[in-house]
């Protein structure tokens, strides 16, 4: 695999991780916020990083699947999916 020239899918998933990072900073910024209809916004946010998650797993199996057909060589993708940690 040419490290020099990422696949498609590599990008993906870097761009699903960097948004599943904004989703999260978003949720932290929600925490102590006591406004009507704060919980409603919690809850959406909290949806979105799980679509996000479920996202980044099925493009990580998918990644893992890939196979060069010259060689036949699979080209595994490990990915570590973080918690929600909001630090004041």
């Amino acid at each position: 695999m040419d490290m020099a020239n990422p696949s498609i899918m590599d990008h993906t998933i870097e761009d699903e991780m960097e948004e599943l990072t904004v989703q999260q900073a978003i949720l932290c910024s929600l925490e102590d916020q006591t406004w009507d209809g704060i919980e409603e916004e919690r809850s959406q946010a909290l949806q979105k990083i799980e679509r996000q998650k479920r996202l980044i797993k099925k493009l990580g199996r998918e990644a893992q699947e890939h196979t060069d057909d010259k060689t036949g060589e699979s080209y595994p993708f490990m990915i570590y999916i973080c918690p929600v940690l909001c630090v004041a």
